[in-house]
């Protein structure tokens, strides 16, 4: 997600009345509002979503944190403002079951964003929660891809250091690059299968403040 797609988002969006049907109605309604996608897919930056369908978060029951540093440590919660509501922007079907696996995302048209994942049954019901990505405008530490077997591989940059690195500031960092793996059990649940970690680099503002630089490329990248 970026900015521009999120400030187009308010004049699309398409808010299901959350105080006329209950969260797991809202879900499954939205749900039959936007077109199921294929695998696989490649969360990128840039990448065009179709549709937003607005959706209530009864209880906060989606984790609806937004960062303010590179580490997701320092964060306040999209509850707080009725305008940073979460929106469904994607579905994919995984077949031979009667399960759904959407993206949400939170942030509005702010500079601040944050998808998750969520896997729902067939009456509406969020069966797991997956956090999948946050970014400050276009620098994005943490990124999604789904695979053709419907595994979703999360890709972050995880500083070396302890200090806080906030986006608004920072010139640089030094980070390694972690990839997790996560299946879908048959309940519904993700499952984490795989962690690797990539060798640590220096990365600048530039570099990360650009729309064709995505964590799973970095390796091709001379950083230094």
């Amino acid at each position: 997600m970026n900015i521009f797609d999120k400030t187009f988002l308010l004049i699309i969006l398409l808010f299901i009345p959350a105080s006329q049907i209950s969260g797991q109605e809202c879900i499954k309604k939205a749900l039959t509002m936007i077109d199921a996608m294929q695998v696989p897919h490649v969360a990128a930056k840039g990448v065009h979503y179709k549709k937003w369908v607005g959706i209530c978060n009864p209880k906060g029951i989606i984790p609806d944190k937004l960062y303010n540093n590179i580490q997701g440590t320092d964060y306040w919660s999209a509850s707080e403002d009725p305008d940073l509501a979460p929106a469904l922007f994607a579905k994919f079907l995984i077949p031979n079951t009667a399960l759904t696996l959407a993206a949400v995302n939170f942030g509005g048209a702010t500079d601040s964003q944050t998808d998750v994942l969520i896997v729902v049954d067939s009456n509406g019901n969020i069966k797991s929660m997956l956090e999948a990505g946050f970014s400050w405008g276009w620098i994005t530490p943490k990124q999604f891809r789904i695979t053709n077997d419907y595994h979703v591989v999360i890709s972050t940059l995880v500083p070396t250091g302890s200090a806080s690195i906030p986006f608004n500031s920072f010139a640089q960092f030094e980070a390694r690059r972690v990839d997790e793996t996560y299946s879908i059990n048959s309940s519904g649940q993700f499952v984490k299968d795989k962690r690797e970690e990539f060798p640590s680099k220096i990365y600048t503002r530039k570099q990360l403040d650009t729309k064709s630089f995505n964590v799973w490329d970095c390796e091709k990248y001379d950083t230094q």
